[in-house]
């Protein structure tokens, strides 16, 4: 009892001193129980939107005041929910949020489907994208979700877990997405039976059927946004007028993640409102009984607390003032979200109607005569996209319908190679410049590549359109560019001889404003085409895809990168990964006028697999596929380079068919004799397991030290060499000196000098493979003292690790 009275004169203390008040509970009294809010802070009825407060923010979006500018940071609170009756200020409060984020450089994209975008017309001409109607919202969502795949694989370049962790100068921009009455949106709306005796009805029904896919892809995105946004640099801003508890239920999987959403109420609130709208409603105060319009309760990371949203005194101040700071987006920059309702090539409409009627007739000219089996158009899953072409950036459309295939035929009778389908299809599609039939991607949830057994998709343009990876423009959005890309791949696989691979990405590696351009595409093969396969005809694929530079990588499990275009000078790169090694933008610069990567004089892999031909000549395993995977030069010291070149092999060879000094003699001669060559485990620099399947090898055309004694030589004359090549040339002496004592090669991961008594000991750490032991060392240390010309040699082992440490003078 006595505590409980401490505790009561505690707080009516706190109360004199702050203002707070508390409630006290009574028994046995009639008087009812009540809460009494935290007082508020006095805020004025309005304050003017200040625009120099907004040009000198970074990183946050300033919306109001309360005594000092409230911000809303993404990098808090990602996604935020703005809620509110009409009249009460919640476009407004968007509004300063879409100025704020345009004029620090965002893409901002709007969707307002009720009222045609009329609250956002000053800011039409500077967003990406305006959607007006639940399939136009559904057609930026499907670009939206492209930019998701494309940031991912932006990510993944720089190992990195979130765009912020990458170097500000490569960083994207921020992508923020405004969702007016987002829960109406999203509303389900029903779809009545097929009536197929009355077409007008049937025309209604699909429209419906359209409308309720388009809400139902919307919600699918918008969790996806609301999930990765904050690694993704994508924020969501979603406005409601009706707040409930279940209010964020018709957005999918999003369960974990709602706690990352911020809270803007605005006007009067009731206790259900708060309760449905903020995470803690307890702690947060009353904004009284008269409330004026734009007064919120803002919940970031804290308690909520009182904002008074600016006013922007109207659209013509916010239009007068983007006009100040920002040039409206033209059609290279923005984004097209309106599309025909169908195509209109070949003999007659495309309609709903005779949709299935206008392709039967189209694949009866096409395939065998008499053949029954006739693949059938996919209702409602026709698409089209744009793409900019020309030096005036004409915008011409692709097309893409989606195909069933009957019983009993599947997807490869299809794709095989050099079966002409595209020229025949051509001449029903009213002589399209550019027809492709590619395989139909399946469905979210299985692996990258994989493509439905029974659905392939026919693509085509009615206008002239690039013919080549280096004349195909990257634009804001690049689902055009893909479905080129696609065909382009087919097309050089056909003529290569090998079964139509599966698109899986492309990425612009050079910028819109180069004079040729260079793409990254990833695909999944087919028909049992296996990577060296497809690396041996590079040749044959490049003449075909019409480029000087070509790339191509085996990344496993089936697939394989291409890196193909053209090279020009001054070339402005994006984006510089090639064969999955990171490289520099200088770097891949450099590489593409290096005639040793230039396509023009001979394919580096090609190259390198004539090389390895000569390594094994008259060896059983000699024609067995070995492929630079990626590469890596570091320098020495005084200019003297060492190139590395990771290879993976398949069938029939190991890791030790290459460890050894025989393999390097014999791959040192095709090199130019090159002084300096050692093969070393793949994942040595790394310090883990040696990879069973690829191995290094390090070589350089400048003379290197042929023992520690040469080392110590150059260390005493101050020239420095840096830790990963001295990694390489100290490990390969470790490896000569192995060798020679008949010891399996160790993969060395450190190398450090420590001077004692006017005396130098090397430490060398590694990793033993095969089964070379301590006892087996500590006896072959002379012989390796010897070779390694220093005076002692010691060994101390760990499992499999191990420390050698060579003493000198």
């Amino acid at each position: 009892m006595t505590q409980n009275r401490r505790a009561k004169a505690d707080a009516r203390d706190r109360a004199a001193a702050t203002g707070e008040s508390y409630t006290e509970a009574r028994r046995h009294t009639g008087e009812a129980f009540g809460i009494t809010e935290p007082a508020t802070p006095e805020l004025p009825d309005r304050v003017h939107l200040d625009w120099s407060i907004i040009d000198s923010s970074k990183g946050v979006l300033p919306f109001g005041y309360n005594e000092g500018t409230v911000s809303f940071d993404p990098a808090l609170t990602p996604h935020l929910l703005i809620a509110g009756a009409s009249g009460s200020g919640k476009t407004e409060a968007a509004k300063n949020l879409a100025y704020s984020a345009l004029v620090h450089d965002s893409d901002v994209y709007i969707v307002e489907p009720f009222k045609e975008a009329s609250e956002y017309q000053e800011f039409v001409p500077y967003a990406k994208a305006v959607a007006t109607s639940a399939t136009m919202a559904a057609e930026m969502m499907k670009r939206l979700a492209t930019k998701i795949k494309m940031r991912r694989e932006y990510m993944a370049d720089f190992q990195a877990r979130s765009l912020r962790d990458m170097p500000e100068a490569v960083q994207p921009k921020q992508i923020v997405v405004i969702v007016e009455q987002f829960a109406d949106l999203l509303i389900h709306v029903p779809v009545p039976q097929a009536i197929a005796l009355d077409p007008v009805m049937e025309e209604a029904r699909l429209e419906l059927v359209r409308e309720s896919e388009a809400r139902a892809f919307i919600a699918v995105v918008l969790g996806q946004i609301l999930r990765e946004g904050r690694a993704l640099g994508m924020t969501l801003i979603l406005t409601t007028s009706r707040l409930t508890a279940r209010l964020l239920d018709a957005i999918p999987n999003i369960t974990n993640v709602k706690s990352s959403i911020g809270r803007l109420l605005l006007g009067n609130l009731s206790a259900g409102d708060r309760a449905s709208g903020l995470r803690n409603f307890v702690d947060a105060p009353s904004l009284g009984d008269d409330v004026p319009r734009g007064r919120a309760l803002f919940e970031s990371v804290g308690p909520a607390k009182p904002v008074q949203v600016w006013w922007g005194h109207g659209s013509d101040l916010f239009a007068k003032n983007l006009d100040e700071r920002l040039i409206p987006l033209d059609n290279r920059t923005s984004l097209s979200l309106e599309k025909p309702s169908k195509p209109t090539t070949g003999p007659g409409p495309d309609t709903t109607f005779n949709l299935e009627q206008r392709w039967s007739e189209r694949w009866s000219k096409v395939l065998p005569h008499g053949s029954k089996h006739l693949p059938v158009p996919q209702v409602n899953t026709y698409m089209d996209a744009r793409l900019p072409v020309g030096p005036g950036r004409v915008m011409v459309t692709i097309r893409n319908q989606p195909m069933v295939l009957p019983q009993g035929v599947t997807a490869e009778d299809f794709l095989r190679a050099n079966v002409p389908y595209e020229h025949k299809l051509a001449t029903t599609l009213a002589g399209a410049p550019f027809v492709s039939v590619t395989g139909l991607a399946g469905m979210s949830g299985i692996k990258p590549g994989d493509r439905h057994n029974r659905g392939i998709v026919v693509r085509w343009s009615d206008e002239p359109v690039p013919t080549t990876p280096g004349s195909l423009c990257p634009s804001a959005d690049n689902q055009a560019a893909e479905w080129l890309l696609a065909g382009f791949i087919n097309d050089a696989f056909d003529k290569a001889g090998l079964a139509r691979p599966q698109l899986i990405d492309a990425i612009p590696v050079t910028s819109a404003d180069s004079r040729g351009h260079i793409w990254k595409m990833r695909v999944k093969l087919y028909g049992g085409v296996v990577p060296p396969e497809v690396s041996s005809r590079e040749d044959r694929i490049a003449a075909a895809l019409g480029v000087n530079y070509l790339r191509i990588a085996n990344t496993g499990e089936g697939t394989v990168m291409i890196v193909a275009g053209v090279s020009p000078d001054g070339v402005e790169v994006k984006l510089a990964t090639v064969s999955g090694n990171r490289q520099s933008m200088e770097e891949f610069v450099a590489s593409l006028d290096d005639p040793h990567t230039s396509h023009s004089q001979e394919s580096e892999a090609a190259r390198w697999q004539q090389r390895w031909s000569g390594v094994f000549s008259g060896a059983a395993n000699h024609s067995v596929a070995i492929l630079p995977s990626a590469s890596a030069t570091t320098e020495a010291w005084d200019g003297r380079k060492i190139q590395s070149e990771t290879f993976v092999f398949e069938q029939g060879l190991t890791v030790d068919t290459f460890l050894n000094r025989t393999v390097e003699g014999k791959l040192a001669t095709t090199l130019k004799s090159a002084p300096f060559l050692s093969i070393s485990g793949a994942a040595a620099t790394t310090g883990a397991k040696r990879s069973v399947g690829s191995f290094t090898v390090h070589w350089s055309e400048a003379e290197m030290p042929d023992d520690l004694a040469e080392l110590l030589v150059l260390r005493e004359a101050s020239v420095s060499i840096e830790d990963e090549p001295m990694r390489i040339i100290v490990g390969k002496l470790v490896n000569d000196a192995f060798d020679i004592a008949g010891v399996e090669r160790p993969d060395v991961t450190s190398v450090r000098f420590q001077d004692e008594d006017g005396k130098t000991v090397v430490m060398v750490s590694g990793h033993l493979n095969g089964l070379s032991h301590g006892n087996q060392l500590r006896a072959a240390a002379t012989v390796m003292a010897e070779v390694l010309a220093v005076d002692l040699v010691q060994f101390a082992v760990t499992g499999r690790k191990f420390s050698l440490q060579a003493l000198i003078g």
